[in-house]
């Protein structure tokens, strides 16, 4: 019965197949494994990419900028020039005229410039005051617009030359990564699965390869599950043979053992006929022997007697014989002597 189960399950198929999934998904662990390694190459390709035309396109506005504050800076500071000469000339001018001015003027007498004869700004005039903080907060105003676009002019200029840098630097990094990854893309394409995934898009080629992964190890438990079972199945069969063949061995031993007995019972029936000729044989010579010594006994009993103690009865007889000489020679003794 249990060698019937075994019949329909092709246990070759399933040994061949169970290597062949061995095989597929140590490939597969193997080709995932250096796929994770490339996509992640590619991805930090594309990151640095980005960050390259993120850097490329903020040195460009950047640059632009400078440009323009540049520009600003170069009018601000011929402003800023421009007003602090007028300023400085102005204090110089107004501080020559009206102190001498002042000097000369005289309560009571016409002044030369405009013939008061009062003179309430000799000491302090508001109006020549309000010209000159005209002019320095002009200048003031035009230096903090210098200062303020000198600083943002070197800050840009800072700014683009740590852009350049980090351009130069991610072109390096995609020059020696461009490298690797093509490295990495020969030794992908000697994979077989290459071939299997290469219409997919590259987001979908890690999932696409651990669902395939998942499948061949079901494919491969299922197909140790059938072997594990024939294996069972095929232990039992064994076992039952063994059984078979020790009750074989026993049977023939048995069979053996019986043709023993039979030779064994006709030995004996042979001796047992033998026996009883040589039996027949001597109770013909017993009775020939009786049919000869009977009429020497007086008792019938005789021949009980020595059919039940044949020795004793024979000693009895010798002993018989013994005393009978003697007492015969005896009796001629006497018979001579008288």
């Amino acid at each position: 019965l249990k060698k019937n189960e075994l019949l329909p399950i092709p246990i070759d198929a399933l040994i061949a197949s169970e290597s062949t999934l061995v095989s597929l998904i140590e490939e597969v662990v193997s080709a995932k494994g250096h796929w994770e390694l490339l996509f992640a190459a590619l991805k930090e390709q594309q990151t640095v990419n980005e960050k390259l035309n993120t850097c490329k396109q903020d040195f460009a506005s950047k640059t632009i900028l400078v440009k323009q504050k540049q520009g600003q800076l170069q009018e601000a500071t011929v402003k800023r020039l421009q007003t602090d000469k007028l300023l400085s000339q102005a204090k110089l001018q107004t501080a020559e005229k009206v102190e001498d001015l002042r000097s000369q003027l005289v309560n009571g007498e016409e002044c030369p410039v405009c013939g008061s004869k009062e003179h309430p700004f000799s000491i302090h005039n508001p109006q020549l005051s309000r010209v000159l903080e005209g002019l320095e907060k002009e200048y003031s105003e035009c230096n903090e617009l210098y200062e303020q676009l000198l600083g943002d002019t070197s800050s840009l200029q800072r700014l683009c030359e740590k852009l350049e840098s980090d351009r130069t630097a991610f072109e390096n990094d995609i020059k020696i990564n461009f490298g690797k990854i093509l490295s990495m893309e020969e030794e992908w394409k000697s994979y077989k699965i290459d071939k299997a995934c290469f219409q997919l898009p590259i987001e979908e080629r890690l999932p696409w390869l651990e669902s395939l992964l998942e499948t061949l190890r079901l494919n491969l438990n299922e197909a140790k599950t059938k072997i594990s079972s024939y294996n069972k199945i095929k232990s039992d069969v064994d076992l039952q043979k063994d059984q078979i063949d020790t009750l074989n061995r026993e049977l023939v031993a048995s069979k053996d053992s019986l043709k023993d007995i039979k030779r064994e019972q006709q030995t004996s029936n042979e001796e047992a006929i033998r026996l009883n000729e040589q039996l027949s044989k001597s109770n013909a010579d017993i009775q020939e022997i009786t049919n000869l010594l009977d009429p020497y006994f007086n008792k019938a009993a005789w021949i009980s007697n020595w059919k039940q103690d044949a020795t004793k009865f024979v000693q009895d007889i010798k002993l018989f014989s013994e005393s009978w000489s003697r007492k015969s020679e005896e009796i001629e003794t006497r018979k001579n002597n008288l």
